[in-house]
């Protein structure tokens, strides 16, 4: 099959253009590699100026959020339900934050490639806190429902677009 010239497979063009991505894909899903993506704040003055960030945020997503409460056109629903969870991760950051400059040392255990392998939760906030660090699974969505109210509402017509 590989010296059948009729077969896709053996065409290095059909390799060349939709082939590689896939594989380049599955290589990096399958063998992944530590990329050490932790940023680290000096304390106290680092972690003070991410926190304001944090509440800058949540600001922004509260103001833009009642701004836009009269935008009726498609896609309008969607990103505001995004400002929403925008929101709600600025919320559960913050405390993450705060909850983790409490933390004591020896509850972070192991070595995995230089960083702690494994928390020892000893109360509620703890666990809240272990909860906390997954706080992907609300800026994922926000992002997601802001990228599809945004194509939704370009898709629409242009006057749509702005609200009216």
């Amino acid at each position: 099959m590989l010296n059948n010239p009729s077969h896709p497979s053996s065409n290095p063009a059909v390799l060349k253009g939709g082939g590689l991505f896939p594989v380049l894909f599955l290589c990096l899903l399958f063998f992944p590699e530590p990329v050490q993506a932790v940023q680290t704040h000096g304390a106290p003055e680092g972690l003070y100026a991410h926190q304001m960030g944090h509440a800058a945020f949540f600001a922004a997503m509260i103001y833009i959020w009642f701004r836009t409460r009269s935008r009726n056109g498609p896609g309008w629903r969607l990103i505001r339900l995004s400002f929403v969870f925008f929101a709600l991760w600025n919320i559960n950051a913050f405390l993450a934050h705060a909850i983790e400059a409490s933390l004591a040392a020896n509850q972070f255990v192991g070595d995995s490639q230089g960083l702690a392998a494994f928390f020892l939760p000893r109360s509620g906030m703890d666990i809240y806190f272990y909860f906390a660090k997954m706080d992907h699974l609300l800026c994922a969505p926000a992002a997601l429902l802001l990228g599809l109210g945004l194509r939704r509402l370009r898709r629409s017509d242009p006057q749509a677009a702005h609200g009216s």
